[in-house]
Order: structure tokens, then sequence, then C-alpha cells
């Protein structure tokens, strides 16, 4: 968002450089409004896809380790694995899912210590 941002104060000032006084500002040509903001949504796509991916492998490396932490200690793992799949809300919130769980897995280590 900052690149594209910075990228577009650029083109603007490069644009208003190369007017003069007498001619129409090239701006407010279409073609090059138009090339203008086609450059800037490919930038913004571009980040756009970059966040997505990251945030999707971030959420699949998450549940991996998760699965593999909880689901040798609580069975029940399952269940927040398959409610984590079908309900994107889940997803979204999965740092706080992720410390709630692992808030509620030393609290359920304390209380097996506790029985033995």
């Amino acid at each position: 968002m900052i690149l594209s941002t910075s990228i577009f104060t650029k083109q603007v000032c490069f644009l208003q450089l190369n007017t003069s006084r007498n001619s129409i500002p090239v701006f407010s040509k279409p073609f090059i409004h138009f090339k203008v903001w086609r450059t800037l949504w490919t930038q913004f796509s571009a980040c756009c896809l970059f966040h997505k991916v990251v945030l999707v492998c971030h959420i699949n490396v998450e549940l991996f380790l998760n699965f593999l932490s909880y689901f040798l200690i609580n069975k029940f793992f399952f269940f927040y694995l398959i409610l984590s799949i079908c309900h994107p809300i889940v997803l979204r919130f999965h740092f706080i899912i992720f410390h709630f769980h692992t808030v509620a897995f030393h609290h359920l280590q304390l209380i097996r210590f506790d029985k033995h």
C-alpha cells in the first residue's frame, strides 16, 4: 500500500511537471489518466494477492501445528479443525483462537498434573 502511494505521488508529480501554461494538462487526457489508474490497480491487486497468499499460508501452517500439538493431547481437537475448515469466520479470528487454545492447553496440563 505504501509502495502504491509513493508510485502514485511520483506519477502525479511527473504528469504535472510535463504540463505547460498553454497546453492541456497531461493528467486530464483520458488515455494517460487510464494508464495511471491501470498501473495503480495492478500494483494494488498484486499487493492484495501477496497478502492473501501470506495469510493463507500462515493459517495453514498454524492449523497444522495446532493439529500436531493438540491431537496428541486432546482428541476433541478434531471439532476445532472441522469448525475452522467449515467456518471462515473462525479463520478470521485465528490469532484469538490460537491464543485461547494455548491458554486452555496449559490449563488442561495443570489439571492433569493436579490429578496425579
